[in-house]
């Protein structure tokens, strides 16, 4: 797989990713989330570029996540996740290996890109590790779409009986 920018969805894995997500029915988003992120370490790296996309998922969800800037992602709408998959996604991403794991040469033009991708990795850390609970009264941030708020099968019959 290959990466083609710096941002979390600019590579075929991350891609991938968005896509498996989007085949998914809403109420199993934060599984597939979840195991994401909560790989072994090697596992993490290896698979870096879908570590990174799943912890944009769940940063776009924070209060302050509505301003990044991520790229493609998911087309259909993403389940409401739960906060505790912010700490996750920050130790996913503090999990993955530095600099000189991810450039193809030392010349300045592939520094400049690492260094902006680095910098975009280090924000979504920000956001993850730093972000408090939302209120009720605050909307989350989306890719595409607003999330979805997941509903019981009990909750749903409720609603459609007069």
């Amino acid at each position: 797989m290959t990466a083609w920018g710096t941002r979390p969805f600019d590579s075929d894995e991350a891609i991938a990713f968005a896509a498996q997500l989007d085949a998914l029915p809403v109420t199993e988003h934060a599984g597939l989330v979840r195991a994401v992120l909560s790989r072994e370490p090697a596992e993490l790296r290896l698979h870096w570029q879908e570590t990174v996309a799943a912890a944009a998922v769940v940063a776009v969800q924070c209060p302050t996540g509505g301003v990044l800037d991520i790229g493609y992602g998911p087309a259909h709408p993403v389940a409401e996740l739960p906060t505790e998959l912010r700490g996750l996604g920050a130790a996913a991403l503090t999990a993955l290996p530095g600099a000189e794991d991810r450039t193809n040469g030392s010349t300045t033009a592939s520094t400049a890109p690492h260094r902006l991708w680095r910098a975009r990795i280090t924000i979504l850390c920000d956001i993850l590790a730093t972000t408090p609970a939302p209120s009720s009264r605050q909307t989350h941030g989306g890719m595409h779409l607003p999330p979805v708020p997941t509903r019981s099968p009990a909750a749903s019959r409720e609603a459609r009986t007069p």
